[in-house]
């Protein structure tokens, strides 16, 4: 579009110069938008729509994936919270079905007594936009704080503190963000976290 002409280079920089402003006027006002592919999120109401909590239990292996509230979590009440407890957090480019985080999590199914959360926040960090996905680990990591912190107030037996907090890639960014979250907010951050 912007060649090295005079005339086209000075209608280049009148176009962007025109939709600057309205791009930064959406994201303040929403405090999200999209490039292509890539979305953008800030200080927005955490939701399932775009980040997802999972439960799996190594008691109840065939319940499979048990998709959580984020704000308002409630683990049904075969699982015991009061076992050992892991969450992972997967990369850039990742879901709940993403290869490491898989292994990792069927490793973790293999011992009794286990608990594993999935934090799946594929569209925030979907490729390729890994700028916009290094962006939005403040927001994942905030609404992951969000999410413990509800479950927490629903199930007092669960302790996040004890949480082994486990991140690949941009994950263990993610789980950085949730630590200081959750520190400001109650007081507590996690005693170990592991990243890859």
């Amino acid at each position: 579009m912007c060649h090295n002409h005079p005339s086209s280079s000075s209608q280049c920089c009148r176009l962007i110069l025109l939709l600057l402003p309205t791009l930064l006027l959406d994201f303040v006002i929403t405090h999200e938008f999209s490039i292509g592919p890539c979305q953008f999120q800030y200080l927005e109401p955490c939701t399932s729509k775009t980040i997802a909590f999972y439960i799996f239990s190594s008691e109840h292996p065939k319940d499979g994936p048990i998709l959580l509230d984020s704000i308002d979590p409630h683990v049904p009440e075969h699982i015991a919270l009061n076992h050992t407890n892991k969450l992972i957090v997967h990369g850039y480019g990742g879901s709940i079905d993403f290869n490491a985080t898989k292994m990792i999590r069927k490793a973790y199914l293999r011992k009794p007594n286990t608990n594993v959360f999935i934090v799946d926040w594929g569209k925030l960090s979907r490729l390729p936009c890994y700028p916009t996905a290094a962006f939005n680990t403040k927001q994942a990591g905030e609404c992951t704080a969000t999410f413990l912190i509800g479950l927490q107030a629903n199930h007092p037996e669960f302790s996040t503190r004890d949480l082994h907090a486990i991140g690949f890639s941009l994950g263990a960014h993610v789980l950085s963000f949730t630590s200081n979250a959750l520190e400001k907010s109650i007081g507590v951050k996690f005693r170990r976290i592991t990243g890859r």
